[in-house]
């Protein structure tokens, strides 16, 4: 999938989140969506080990991407958020990515979209996974994908 998305999404220089591996982008998702997580949640969640979330935070940290914060209640453990600087850059290679994605699909055939929908379909539906992508055909032709927790 990564050699996927770096030949659909080209790495731009000025923007440090295309050059991100796409492990650390996994874990700014999925601390955007809450307000803070331990390293030994985010390891389950994104199944690693906690040293290799730790190695992730600290990269992230250093890109600004992320903050440390200490957990009260023992002081051993620690929790990651995402920055308010990482949850921008986050929107805007979204919006990137959407953009993008919509210039190389404005000129492509209905037949070459319908085939590489179904393909995409055929692979989503094959990844094993508690949070999982569920991908049906709507009849009234729109997005039918959904997303589970």
């Amino acid at each position: 999938m990564p050699r996927l998305t770096r030949a659909v999404f080209p790495q731009d220089g000025a923007n440090p989140l295309t050059q991100l591996p796409v492990g650390q982008v996994r874990m700014l998702r999925l601390l955007d969506g809450e307000a803070k997580l331990r390293v030994t949640h985010i390891a389950s969640e994104l199944r690693m080990t906690p040293s290799a979330v730790t190695q992730m935070g600290n990269r992230l940290e250093q890109l600004g991407l992320v903050e440390r914060l200490d957990v009260a209640e023992d002081g051993r453990g620690r929790f990651l958020a995402i920055s308010e600087i990482g949850r921008i850059a986050l929107e805007e290679r979204r919006r990137v990515r959407v953009e993008q994605a919509a210039l190389i699909l404005k000129d492509t055939h209905e037949e070459t979209l319908e085939a590489f929908i179904t393909a995409l379909k055929s692979v989503l539906n094959q990844i094993p996974s508690s949070g999982h992508i569920e991908c049906t055909t709507p009849a009234n032709g729109g997005d039918s994908s959904t997303r589970s927790a």
